[in-house]
């Protein structure tokens, strides 16, 4: 018996050292944005083959939100719009920062126009806000 619990201990330790984060981008401004993510049309349509239909986790992650969301399926292109003081969920996953998986390019429609056109764009556009949890602030 207590080797059954040193293990299921021994088991616990090792999987709960992976950090985990999270990356969201909020609409602090009074008025609509609108996002588009341009999706790397290589890796993702060798995933499309396998799937029915272009349907990229961002969508299916703020599902039940006031996102209204556009999908363009021959250019693998996601538009969203952000409503004032609203989150889109972006992403969560093991490590320790965001990894923007098939994403090319986002473009942010606000205020300003904000154009990150690779990971290391994207990644130094969103704060750290705790630990592992990643925020881009639009105001």
């Amino acid at each position: 018996m207590s080797k059954y619990i040193q293990l299921l201990l021994l088991a616990n330790l090792i999987i709960s050292c992976d950090p985990s984060y999270r990356a969201d981008i909020i609409n602090q401004s009074d008025k609509q944005i609108t996002l588009i993510f341009k999706y790397d049309e290589k890796s993702t349509s060798t995933n499309f083959e396998r799937k029915i239909g272009f349907i990229p986790n961002l969508i299916d992650d703020n599902e039940g939100s006031k996102i209204i969301f556009k999908s363009d399926t021959i250019n693998f292109i996601i538009t969203a719009h952000v409503q004032p003081n609203d989150t889109l969920f972006m992403e969560m996953g093991i490590g320790t920062h965001p990894n923007f998986k098939n994403i090319d390019k986002i473009i942010i429609y606000s205020a300003d126009t904000v154009i990150l056109d690779t990971k290391y764009e994207m990644l130094n556009a969103f704060d750290e806000n705790y630990r592992y949890q990643y925020e881009l602030i639009i105001k």
